[in-house]
């Protein structure tokens, strides 16, 4: 089944959609794939991540304050939903000076989103890492 949508066509989209020799369908099939990839869900909790704001709510569409690094963490798990990754994984693409950081700094991250979230919104795999079940 096909969805017909009317829209006003303004120049500045033609001449966009020109410029990157782009079809209307091209460009309106590329936005709604974006939107509907834009934000994760997980399966164990009531909480959504939207991608393109890089942000975490809850499903009263309340956002939950993050800080950098836990943003940060977040994101790479987001990025590999279902994925299992390791302490040194976590470490290695989260940290850029890697010296002084520790599991128990990756523990103790981890502890503070779930503060913020819930414990299982993160699944620990005892003694190697942690992920993110989504749907």
């Amino acid at each position: 089944m096909k969805a017909t949508i009317n829209i006003e066509v303004t120049s500045d989209l033609v001449r966009r959609l020109k410029d990157e020799d782009k079809s209307i369908d091209n460009y309106i099939n590329n936005l709604i794939y974006a939107d509907l990839n834009s934000v994760i869900k997980s399966s164990t909790s009531c909480f959504y991540y939207d991608k393109n704001t890089s942000k975490l709510y809850d499903f009263s569409n309340q956002e939950i304050d993050l800080t950098k690094k836990e943003n940060l963490l977040l994101y790479y798990l987001i990025g590999n939903t279902n994925a299992f990754k390791t302490y040194d994984e976590i470490i290695e693409n989260c940290w850029y000076q890697k010296k002084n950081v520790s599991i128990a700094t990756v523990k103790n991250l981890i502890k503070r989103i779930r503060k913020k979230t819930s414990y299982s919104f993160i699944k620990t795999h005892y003694g190697e890492g942690y992920s993110l079940p989504t749907k």
